[in-house]
């Protein structure tokens, strides 16, 4: 994650998206959905991170998203 979105990296491509992709962002008990539509989202697995990763990354995704309800 950065200013200008996200970026996912592998072993054979890089993809980053804008944050203006993005309509919203929701959390569930075991994953953080970053919206794209009503019908499409990225979906992270809450269980990847520590509890103070998972706090960070809730802080930075209220920092584009204010009205979010994470946590």
């Amino acid at each position: 994650m950065s200013d200008s979105g996200l970026v996912a990296t592998s072993a054979t491509s890089t993809s980053q998206i804008s944050w203006s992709t993005f309509i919203g962002v929701f959390e569930l008990p075991t994953v953080i959905g970053l919206q794209q539509s009503k019908q499409t989202a990225v979906i992270i697995g809450a269980g990847d991170f520590n509890a103070n990763e998972l706090q960070t990354l809730r802080t930075m995704l209220k920092k584009y998203f204010p009205k979010a309800k994470l946590g």
